[in-house]
């Protein structure tokens, strides 16, 4: 039987989720891509007469390649803002205060869609509300832009469910990395043995999880059975599966 104090959430496909249909599209190479980069390269109004799309969708495709393997290989969060920088940078807009200012307006209009197409299931709210008169409940999430997480919480009523929120754009460090559950932990005053994690990422949220010492739950939509709930791993801790967090509160009480 196991006795926990804290339950620590991952933010998105988890608590809130994304609904790519919101996301605008465009027409590149005969294929219709799902992407910001359209809105946000006409959001550089007069600017734009000094690149094409063409020429800024693939910087866009290179510096995203590059920065996503940087943060793979480093668990380091490299923040909304930086990116458009490096972007434009690359498009040869290097005039500082220009710089600093179309990429601050390119990341808000890219964030906003991001936002807007958010959603919060009033099930998941209710069973969240529901561990919460038990469990200090955490959120520990990579996202580089800790600003607009801050604000999807607060639009969609959830942030006062949580005693501590962990946004890994005001760290510097992203999930696996064991100094960011350090930071997570510490925020709760609680610790590794004591507390379960939930999130719906393999390598990031549940290896980092074990590795750190906490159990955990992989939200996995795909493995609904329930012989499929307890999963071969080569960790020591335990390791659960379920649909969705409306089950977590039944799996809990079954394992305490």
């Amino acid at each position: 039987m196991k006795t926990y104090q804290a339950i620590i959430f991952d933010l998105f496909s988890t608590v809130v989720h994304w609904n790519p249909e919101k996301i605008p599209t465009f027409l590149w190479e005969k294929k219709v891509l799902k992407s910001t980069n359209l809105i946000t390269y006409r959001e550089l109004g007069e600017y734009c007469r000094l690149f094409s799309f063409e020429k800024y969708h693939r910087a866009c495709i290179e510096v995203i390649g590059e920065i996503t393997k940087k943060k793979s290989e480093e668990n380091i969060e490299i923040s909304c803002v930086e990116r458009f920088k490096t972007i434009l940078l690359q498009l040869n807009v290097s005039e500082p205060d220009t710089l600093s200012r179309l990429a601050t307006r390119l990341a808000s209009c890219h964030m906003k869609i991001l936002a807007n197409a958010t959603t919060a299931s009033q099930t998941h709210i209710l069973e969240l509300r529901k561990l919460k008169n038990s469990y200090k409940l955490g959120l520990l999430s990579n996202f580089d832009d800790a600003q607009t997480a801050h604000r999807i919480l607060k639009e969609k009523k959830l942030g006062h469910l949580f005693s501590s929120i962990i946004i890994s754009d005001e760290v510097g460090i992203r999930k696996p990395a064991a100094e960011i559950f350090s930071v997570a932990l510490d925020s709760l005053e609680t610790e590794a043995r004591e507390t379960l994690f939930v999130g719906d990422s393999w390598e990031e949220d549940i290896v980092g999880a074990a590795k750190f010492g906490m159990d955990s739950v992989w939200i996995n939509p795909n493995r609904t059975r329930p012989e499929k709930k307890g999963i071969k791993h080569p960790f020591k801790k335990q390791i659960f599966c379920i649909p969705s967090i409306q089950k977590l509160s039944g799996l809990i009480e079954q394992l305490t």
